[in-house]
């Protein structure tokens, strides 16, 4: 703990000058006396030498009487002067060190206090759990964790903004209330981005100082590298410092206007200064005491320079951080420090002057008056010694006038200090204390005084405390320790009645020492809510993902030493349907209903938490047999089937269990957990509801699944994927109107792969956006090189709308081939209109606002299909090949496609008939004037080297089918 950095260095220098200043005091006063006594002695002749020799040789004896005073007041007076500059020097020196320790002290606690909030926040955050750069920016733009940014951010008074960088540079959220501008941040070009992006092995970056393009102020940016799991650079997490804040603390610490304090890199960019310097900020000045801070070998340093800013002369007091490159200096001009001693040495060369000049003017007397009468030169004498008395008595007003008028601003720095301060000397006895020190331990005023020794301030302090004997002795004997140490201290001490108390111990010259102490309860209260936030959920309450890995790892430590355990991996079935539509606060309260069944199901040693989202998972402890983590996972999916009663609503879900087994599924926790999860996969592809332990089958079969997904996403860049090409037949003209782009994986040592079996699986790993993305440019591309009008249909997954990028990308293969939009034919399933109808349709707008088509594919296999058609005005409907396939086999298919073909017809809408394999099936679509047709019979699909041949082969024989080979 330390006390504030004003009221600290105002009470080590109002101390310490005051000594000086009456040592200088006494020293004026002494030569003036040696003045008086040495003229009182020349006003008695007799004293000085015989009679007769004075009658004799007057003139010779009186001269060099003369001369030798002359000397030694001139050498008494010029020893004195220098005396007293050298220890206004040493006085200044000492007082600048001290305030540029205070100071540094105070910037690395208000720098770590931004580091500390940065690490719970970027824990809590879960941060280290995301895997790409895109889930990284996805997961923390959002407005939830600008609002938690927000509300860390008040917490610091030096914090001016929370900023989240991603691995573009580009700021993606921040602690202020208003949005990010449309047009972005972008801080990629900033030495701190700059820094930790191309240095993966820097965690921290402080940078210089930056105006901030987003509010004009001057920051000084505290970033920490992000990463993911397996060091992808993600981005950065910024904390803004205001560098006002350390120019006020500055302003109000400065002692007068000659006093510059400023705060520095270790590389000499100059961040915060008072008097403040605009264009100086940020800039790199070569300053000599950096290097010799780094030879010396020590953290303070005192030198004597003129000042790069004003030429003049200085006492320079630097003192770096301990734990960060920074360095605090404190100066100020040496004609300011002197200028007490400039008025003290004219008062001094004065004085010494007037004595001379009454020296000489006296001999002169004596030569001219020898034969004065005794008496004369007692009166003279007597009249000296009177002026001497006045000199001396005026000279102690002044000092007592000055001396008072430091004790008021000591008095005062003392009593608005917001820590308590006490200073003993070397005997153990109270030189100083201030107000606060009696009203922190209720002490009565009449024991904190000057001169009050340690031991009674001490027995005092065990009374009102409730403390022990031992404990006072002990705290008697750590003081001791600390003095012979010499050394500064800071430690922290828990009081009987709760409180918990900093103290810092600083020793000073003359052998005292300063304490000073703070009462940090409500800091310590702050700091625990902080903890208890990184590692519970905000929501249930429960432990978060960090706090579950630690007890998991505890359970797999005793399942060493023969106590197995059990992970469950629980998911809530259906529970994103309850919050698409009813609404996040009532899915928000489900949660917490399902908390309090999972807790009522469990015991007291076994551990529940909340993963995230919809997944929770629990530490079964003590587990003898698999049987059970049986009885519990029943107990647990009855417990949470059951029906809720939620704000008028009665709400119905399930959940599935995946379940490991230490230490048989893993002796690791983030293995045990990665198979508790597999198991839930299973259990989920299995129809849900229900439970299923982790196998070796089952690892087995997610190892091919990662082979499958690895081997996908090498395939795109490896160029294995093919585009075929199946034509579109006018029933009418019987000609090609334009071929369907259907894709083809030629996997190495697999052959040619058809679509059912990658492209599901490419959908659920999410791989289906960037293969969709390549499908759209080949197929746009190869169109572009085809004859007439002849059109290209893509089919677009679900997958593709939710990527929110579906519009651009289409756009963007337009361009790129030069293709006319009105070639292009987009073709989506009915699930596409399932989840999030509005945003899909504002989507289908605008795919139809750039002139490209849009067909229904697969028509008739939803449950909705009728009124998708009302919703939005599609360009062709594609009736599913299962009707088709049933035309001439019974009434109800032949009804079904007579009916959508007569509603299109209505509607303006293109019919085209999928799977068409025989001439029966053709004869009767087109007696029932269907408008287009695919399928076998007029060709398979081929590859895009054949769509040329395949298109001039059915030009030139329209009027026979082209049966496939």
């Amino acid at each position: 703990m330390t006390m504030s950095t004003k009221d600290a260095g105002a009470a080590v220098e109002s101390s310490a000058p005051a000594r000086h200043q009456g040592q200088a005091q006494r020293d004026r006063n002494l030569l003036v006396r040696i003045g008086y006594r040495l003229i009182a002695l020349r006003g008695e002749p007799s004293r000085l030498w015989g009679k007769s020799r004075l009658w004799g040789r007057p003139v010779p004896l009186l001269m060099a009487g003369q001369i030798l005073l002359g000397v030694v007041l001139a050498v008494a007076t010029v020893l004195l002067v220098v005396q007293l500059r050298d220890r206004r020097l040493a006085q200044a020196e000492r007082g600048l060190q001290i305030q540029a320790l205070t100071l540094a002290d105070q910037a690395e606690r208000a720098i770590e206090g931004v580091e500390l909030l940065q690490t719970v926040l970027q824990d809590h955050l879960h941060t280290a759990t995301l895997p790409t750069p895109a889930a990284f920016r996805e997961s923390l733009s959002s407005d939830e964790v600008r609002a938690e940014l927000t509300g860390h951010e008040r917490t610091l008074p030096q914090l001016d903004a929370l900023v989240i960088v991603d691995a573009a540079g580009d700021v993606i959220n921040y602690s202020r209330p208003q949005p990010l501008p449309e047009r972005g941040i972008n801080v990629a070009d900033r030495d701190f981005f700059q820094g930790l992006s191309n240095h993966p092995e820097r965690t921290t970056f402080i940078s210089g100082p930056i105006q901030a393009r987003s509010t004009g102020k001057w920051t000084m940016y505290i970033a920490h590298r992000i990463a993911a799991p397996d060091g992808t650079f993600l981005g950065i997490l910024m904390g803004a410092v205001e560098l006002p804040y350390f120019e006020d603390l500055y302003r109000a610490v400065a002692s007068d206007k000659n006093s510059v304090l400023a705060l520095f890199r270790k590389d000499g960019r100059l961040l915060a200064r008072y008097p403040h310097i605009d264009l100086a900020l940020g800039q790199s000045l070569p300053l000599a005491y950096f290097q010799a801070l780094q030879d010396a070998g020590t953290s303070t340093i005192v030198v004597r320079q003129n000042g790069r800013m004003d030429g003049r002369d200085r006492v320079i007091a630097a003192h770096a951080l301990t734990h960060y490159p920074m360095v605090v200096t404190v100066s100020n001009t040496v004609s300011a420090i002197l200028a007490e001693w400039q008025r003290q040495a004219v008062t001094l060369g004065a004085a010494a002057v007037i004595l001379e000049l009454l020296v000489a003017g006296a001999g002169l007397l004596m030569l001219r008056q020898v034969r004065s009468t005794r008496m004369l030169a007692d009166a003279r004498a007597a009249q000296v010694a009177a002026e001497a008395d006045l000199a001396v008595a005026r000279e102690w007003a002044r000092a007592d006038l000055a001396l008072g008028v430091q004790n008021i601003r000591f008095i005062a720095a003392l009593s608005n200090m917001t820590q308590a301060l006490c200073m003993f000397d070397q005997a153990g006895r109270l030189v100083v204390a201030n107000k606060r020190l009696s009203e922190m331990f209720d002490l009565p005023a009449d024991l904190v005084t000057p001169g009050a020794s340690l031991e009674a301030l001490v027995d005092e302090l065990r009374l009102r405390l409730h403390l022990q004997p031992h404990d006072t002795a002990l705290a008697l004997a750590h003081i001791v320790q600390l003095r012979a140490a010499g050394r500064r201290a800071s430690y922290t001490r828990q009081l009987a009645d709760g409180r918990t108390l900093a103290m810092n111990f600083a020793p000073i010259e003359d052998g005292g020492w300063l304490m000073t102490l703070e009462d940090i309860t409500e800091r310590r209260q702050v700091e625990a809510t902080i903890s208890h936030m990184a590692h519970h959920d905000t929501l249930t309450g429960l432990p978060n993902r960090v706090l579950f890995h630690d007890r998991l790892a505890e359970a797999v430590a005793r399942g060493r030493r023969g106590e197995p355990c059990a992970v469950l991996y629980i998911d809530l079935d259906h529970f994103k349907s309850v919050n698409d539509t009813l609404g996040h606060p009532l899915g928000d309260a489900l949660l917490q209903a399902v908390t309090q069944r999972l807790l009522a199901e469990v015991r007291e040693t076994d551990t529940v938490a909340r993963l995230g989202g919809d997944e929770f998972a629990i530490v079964q402890s003590g587990v003898q047999q698999p049987g059970d983590s049986t009885v519990l996972a029943t107990r647990l999916i009855d417990a949470l089937s059951a029906p809720y009663a939620l704000d008028g609503h009665r709400l119905t879900i399930g959940t599935s269990i995946g379940i490991a087994i230490a230490p048989n599924d893993g002796e690791d926790p983030d293995m045990l957990l990665k198979n508790a999860d597999m198991a839930l996969y299973r259990a989920k592809s299995d129809g849900r509801g229900r439970y299923c332990f982790f196998t070796r089958e089952l690892d087995a079969l997610m190892q091919a699944r990662r082979t499958l997904e690895a081997d996908l996403q090498n395939a795109l860049e490896a160029g294995e994927f093919q585009l075929f090409y199946q034509p579109l037949m006018n029933l009418k003209t019987r000609s090609v109107t334009g071929f369907e782009a259907l894709v083809r994986w030629l996997r190495p040592e697999h052959g040619l792969i058809q679509p059912i079996d990658f492209v599901p699986f490419a959908e659920e790993i999410g791989f289906i956006v960037p293969l969709g993305k390549w499908v759209l440019q080949r197929a746009c591309a190869d169109a572009a090189t085809w004859p007439g009008d002849i059109k290209v249909a893509v089919n677009v997954s679900v997958i593709q709308f939710g990527s929110r990028t579906l519009v651009d990308d289409v756009a963007a293969a337009l361009q790129e081939s030069g293709l006319s939009p009105s070639r292009l034919e987009l073709e989506i399933t009915e699930t596409v209109m399932v989840d999030d109808t509005d945003t899909v349709l504002l989507t289908l707008h605008r795919l139809r606002d750039l002139g490209v088509g849009i067909a229904m594919d697969d028509f008739g296999t939803g449950y909705s299909s009728l009124s998708y058609l009302r919703r939005f005005p599609f360009s062709k409907v594609k009736i599913d090949r299962s009707f088709i396939e049933g035309l001439g086999k019974g009434a109800d298919c032949d009804a079904i496609v007579t009916a959508v073909i007569q509603l299109c017809r209505t509607l303006g809408m293109i019919a085209l008939a999928e799977g068409v394999e025989t001439e029966e099936q053709l004869a009767m679509l087109r007696a029932g004037k269907c408008s287009e047709a695919q399928g076998y019979l007029f060709s398979r699909p081929r590859p895009a080297a054949e769509v040329e041949a395949l298109w001039q082969r059915l030009g030139l024989h329209p009027a026979q089918p082209v049966l496939a080979s």
